[in-house]
């Protein structure tokens, strides 16, 4: 069963599984990370040095910027009716 494990709980086992006396178990009993999760921090914290990788941006990337779509908006506002082709003449 897959379940969000808070960063700070991660940064805490992360740590554990770097000292000397480190036992999988012990941390598991104590943070609740199993030690598979151990194992898979443990491993991407090696190859790239953080603990948990952000993305960038998610979702479709956008097609007009804040100032067209403002542009689009005013046209909008200014005459509700509007056509799309007409939307499109303004635009180009």
């Amino acid at each position: 069963v897959r379940r969000h494990i808070p960063f700070e709980v991660k940064r805490i086992a992360l740590c554990m599984s770097f000292r000397e006396d480190y036992d999988p178990s012990k941390t598991c009993e104590i943070t609740g990370v199993s030690e598979r999760t151990q194992r898979r921090l443990r491993k991407n914290y090696r190859d790239t040095g953080v603990l948990v990788k952000t993305p960038e941006r998610s979702g479709r990337p956008r097609l007009m910027n804040g100032l067209e779509t403002a542009f689009l908006e005013g046209c909008v506002e200014r005459t509700p009716d509007i056509t799309f082709t007409e939307l499109q003449e303004e635009v180009l």
